[in-house]
C-alpha cells in the first residue's frame, strides 16, 4: 500500500496539541464523577459556613461563599443517568429498586460509586461526555473547529454546574488514546491543510502510530519515509501535501511566474519555498514553466519539448517556416528573442 509523506515534525506538534484536548482521552465515568464529588467535599470543608450537617457526601449548608458556587452534583448525575451512563436502580437488586441521584451522590467510596456506573458504558471517550452535556452527537465526524467549539461549550456547561477544572480532571484521570481520524485532524490543523486538499489520510497516521508503538523514534520513522520517497515526492512542495494539479492551477493564476507561485506556496505551507524549487517541481511534473514551455515561440523557433534540465536547460525546437528541428539552449532562445533575430540557418541560407 502506498504511504503518503507524513512530516514527523508536524506530527510531533499535532501530538502535543492532542494531549491538551480532552476529547483525546478515555475516562472512567466513576473516576470523573468521584473527582467532582471530592472537589465538592473539599469545597464544602473549606467554605465559610454557619451551620453544617453532613451525611456521607450530602451536605446541607445555609451559607456558602458567593464567589464559589456550590457544585451541582445531582444535576450532573441526572444528566449521566439520562444518557445511560449511571444506573436507575440499585445494583444487584432483583426487585429493581429505584435509586435516587442523591443517594448516588452520597457514596462514601469510589468502589461504591463505581457499582452505580453501567459497566458497559464505564470507560468511554471523553468526547461522549461532550456530546451528553452539549446535546450533540457524532462528535468525531465534525470538523476540527466545530470540535473545539463544542469542547468549550462543554467546559462552560460544567462551569455552570460549579465544576471549574473539568479539563484537568479528565486529563489527569484519563488515558491518552486519540483516534487516527482525530490525529489526522490535529495534523491538518497544524499544517494548515484541509481533508479535501491533502493526500494524507487516517491510514498514514495509523502507520506512524504503529511505528511509534513499536519503539521507533521519530527520526527513524522520518528516515523510512525519506528512503522510500522517489525524487518527485522529496521536494518541500510534495511533502506539504500540495498536488501537481494545484501547482498547475497556481502557475496559470500567476502568469507562470515561479517567483509568485513560490510566495503563494510559502504562505500555504508555512515553509519557505524558493522559486528554483517551484521550477524543479514543475519540470518533474511536466508543468509549463514561464515562457519556456512546449508550444512557446521564440522568433522563428517553436519549442517542442525539454531535452535537458535546469540549470543549463536545453529544448528541442522546430522552425515555424520550414519545419527544421534543432536543439537550443534556453540562454540562446533568450538572446535571439531579445535581439529580435531569427535562428533557423536553413531559412537564412534560402534568403541569401
Amino acid at each position: 500500500m502506498k504511504r503518503h509523506y507524513v512530516d514527523m515534525k508536524i506530527y510531533a506538534k499535532a501530538d502535543r496539541n492532542a494531549r491538551k484536548k480532552i476529547y483525546s482521552y478515555h475516562v472512567y465515568v466513576s473516576d470523573v464523577l468521584w473527582a467532582i464529588l471530592d472537589q465538592k467535599n473539599t469545597q464544602l470543608s473549606t467554605s465559610n459556613t454557619t451551620d453544617i450537617t453532613q451525611t456521607g457526601y450530602m451536605t446541607v449548608i445555609p451559607l456558602i461563599t458567593a464567589t464559589v458556587p456550590e457544585i451541582d452534583v445531582i444535576s450532573i448525575i441526572e444528566k449521566l443517568r439520562q444518557a445511560g451512563m449511571i444506573r436507575m436502580t440499585e445494583p444487584g437488586s432483583s426487585a429493581r429498586v429505584k435509586v435516587s441521584a442523591e443517594k448516588i451522590a452520597a457514596c462514601e467510596s469510589k468502589e461504591e460509586l463505581k457499582s452505580y456506573c453501567i459497566e458497559k458504558q464505564s470507560m468511554i471517550y471523553a468526547q461522549r461526555l461532550i456530546e451528553i452535556f452539549t446535546d450533540t452527537d457524532n462528535f468525531n465526524k465534525k470538523p476540527h473547529n466545530v470540535q473545539e467549539e463544542l469542547t468549550n461549550r462543554f467546559i462552560e456547561r460544567m462551569n455552570s454546574y460549579g465544576v471549574k477544572d473539568i479539563k484537568k480532571i479528565i486529563i489527569e484521570h484519563g488515558v491518552y488514546r486519540p483516534t487516527d481520524q482525530q490525529m489526522l485532524k490535529e495534523y491538518l490543523a497544524v499544517s494548515g491543510g484541509q481533508p479535501e486538499d491533502t493526500v494524507i489520510n487516517a491510514a498514514d497516521i495509523n502507520f506512524v502510530r504503529k511505528k511509534l508503538k513499536a519503539s521507533n523514534d521519530q527520526d527513524t520513522i522520518q528516515a523510512i519515509y525519506d528512503r522510500k520517497l522517489n525524487p518527485d515526492e522529496r521536494s518541500v512542495i510534495a511533502k506539504s501535501g500540495i498536488t501537481a494539479e494545484e501547482v498547475e492551477e497556481l502557475m496559470k493564476e500567476n502568469h507562470r511566474s515561479t517567483l509568485l507561485v513560490a510566495e503563494e506556496l510559502s504562505k500555504r505551507t508555512d515553509t519557505p519555498v524558493q522559486y528554483q524549487q517551484v521550477g524543479s517541481y514543475c519540470r518533474r511534473h511536466n508543468i509549463k514553466l514561464g515562457r519556456y514551455h512546449a508550444g512557446a515561440i521564440f522568433c522563428d523557433m517553436e519549442i517542442i519539448r525539454l531535452t535537458k534540465g535546469w540549470p543549463d536547460a536545453k529544448f528541442l525546437c522546430r522552425c515555424i517556416n520550414c519545419g527544421t528541428e534543432k536543439e537550443c539552449f534556453q540562454s540562446t532562445l533568450h538572446k535571439y528573442k531579445k535581439e529580435g533575430k531569427n535562428m533557423c540557418k536553413i531559412c537564412k541560407k534560402k534568403r541569401k
